[in-house]
């Protein structure tokens, strides 16, 4: 595989935990890192290039008591109710919350989901994991 140098801005504090994040895994090499890192990314959000229809779930990780986010997501949801097949809430600590949502339909439809809850303000984390069905 041929490689090809390239300069890369970066937050400060995003490459302080970095930093401290590879000393802590045994990385010697950032490229190494960011490399693995950008294909994971890449690879997650590929499937949203595609036509058709999948399956899958979309995890959200956000702050409850960030202005009106619960009652948020669950309009947003109710937008949705085509293709979200069950969702399931779980309270991570006293700041914290985790909803998992399953969803099944058009993968158009999902990615339109994704953005919409991605815009949010509260929201940590969003990840979602989808296989395309026939």
């Amino acid at each position: 595989m041929r490689t090809v140098k390239t300069g890369v801005t970066l937050d400060k504090d995003l490459l302080e935990k970095l930093n401290r994040f590879m000393e802590a895994m045994g990385y010697t090499s950032r490229s190494r890192l960011i490399n693995e890192a950008l294909n994971i990314y890449i690879v997650e959000r590929s499937a949203l290039l595609e036509e058709g229809k999948a399956v899958g779930i979309i995890a959200v990780v956000y702050e409850h008591h960030v202005g009106n986010i619960e009652h948020e997501l669950t309009h947003i949801q109710h937008d949705y109710i085509d293709i979200i097949i069950s969702t399931l809430h779980v309270h991570l600590d006293e700041a914290n919350c985790l909803q998992i949502i399953v969803v099944r339909g058009s993968i158009s439809k999902i990615k339109s989901l994704i953005v919409e809850l991605e815009e949010k303000r509260g929201i940590k984390i969003l990840r979602h994991i989808l296989s395309k069905i026939d």
